[in-house]
């Protein structure tokens, strides 16, 4: 599956997923979809969206196999999902 990070966002409070991104090409298609970390930073999910319902985290990676710490650059954060996501097999467009 092809994928192109279109932004990322990070959330401080711990209220929302600490870090996210907004990717194109999410199941081999040119659908969007948001991938992001728990609120901690850990672990790697696709969040599923369904209506007005919270979104359901589906796991692509534990925290064990993915973390990213508080005090990560936006810069290292999109170097390591980009790199995490290549492992998952997905293959990054330009």
């Amino acid at each position: 599956m092809s994928f192109h990070i279109e932004s990322t966002s990070y959330c401080a409070n711990g209220r929302a997923p600490r870090w996210s991104w907004w990717i194109r090409g999410v199941h081999g298609s040119s659908r969007y979809g948001i991938v992001g970390t728990d609120e901690d930073g850990d672990g790697l999910y696709l969040f599923i969206h369904r209506g007005n319902q919270a979104p359901e985290r589906q796991p692509l990676l534990g925290p064990e196999q993915f973390s990213l710490a508080g005090k990560s650059c936006r810069t290292e954060a999109l170097h390591q999902v980009s790199h995490a996501l290549k492992t998952l097999g997905w293959n990054q467009t330009a």
